[in-house]
Order: C-alpha cells, then structure tokens, then sequence
C-alpha cells in the first residue's frame, strides 16, 4: 500500500506489532532491496537488509543493542547511524526514514 501525506509518497513496511525488540523483521519491497526493521528503545528503524560486505540478510544476523552481527562473517552494523561498526565490513548501510501513522510503519523514499 502506497499513501500521499502532505506531498510524501510512503511505502507501506509493517504493523508496529510485528517488530520485536532484540530481532530483525525482514520486508520485501517492489522494486527496491528488501528493508531490516528493527525497534530499540521504542523507536523504529530501518536498513538495507543486504550486508555490504556479503550476501547475507541482516535480519538473520544476532542484535545487541542498536547493533545487528552479519551472520556470515560476523561484521556489525549499528542500525540508527548505518555505520560499520565491526570487521570485516567497513562501508555503512543505507539507513531509511520510518514514519509512524496509526501503528503501521511507513517508508519515507
């Protein structure tokens, strides 16, 4: 589902239900790389779930904090900043805007 608030096209994620603390929660999207959504401390973020050093998914990956482990090579992110937080990966991850409106997590392209 795509909707228009105040001249923003947002995509659709999740409710804010099914996003559990302490563990990814993988979304596919039409024609975009699937997204990582995470919630810490009662916030909401989201990444690429593709790790940039490997083809791995980040929602498969052990969370500590606002950290996610590569599952492959044990490589970390931190998933509000993006930056590569463990080697071997050393390039960040795009991070994404979330938008909240009525516990449904929207992507703000």
């Amino acid at each position: 589902m795509i909707i228009t608030e105040l001249q923003e096209t947002l995509v659709y994620l999740c409710e804010t239900t099914e996003v559990v603390e302490g563990q990814g929660h993988r979304v596919e999207l039409q024609e975009q790389p699937a997204v990582a959504v995470f919630k810490y401390d009662n916030d909401y973020y989201a990444i690429n779930d593709k790790c940039t050093h490997g083809n791995a998914s980040l929602c498969d990956g052990d969370v500590d904090g606002c950290e996610v482990e590569c599952p492959f090579h044990s490589g970390a992110f931190n998933f509000i900043t993006g930056e590569a937080t463990a080697a071997p990966c050393t390039i960040p991850i795009k991070t994404h805007s979330i938008r909240i409106i009525e516990n449904k997590l929207y992507l703000v392209p």
